[in-house]
């Protein structure tokens, strides 16, 4: 009697046995592993936002600051020849 090939590999595998099911302590310490990774990866990402938010502000707070330096400028400017005309 032959047997065929698939039924062969079949009973190949149920001669393995199950595979041993992970220990708790194992289990725990992947768990802890993967968490810790988790919120190290966190912490980079609100740091690297926290950066780049910094320096957006930073930029725009800077381009305000010369918006308000011009228009005090011009602002002298143009209060310069009033007085001069107001003064003759």
């Amino acid at each position: 009697m032959k047997i065929p090939a698939p039924l062969l590999i079949l009973l190949a595998l149920a001669a393995c046995g199950p595979a041993e099911p992970e220990s708790a302590a194992n289990l725990y310490a992947r768990t802890e592993n993967e968490i810790a990774a988790r919120q190290n990866a966190l912490a980079a990402q609100v740091e690297n936002e926290l950066a780049l938010t910094q320096q957006r502000l930073e930029s725009e707070a800077s381009q305000a600051l010369n918006s308000l330096n011009a228009a005090a400028a011009n602002g002298a400017d143009e209060a310069a020849p009033a007085a001069t005309s107001k003064a003759r």
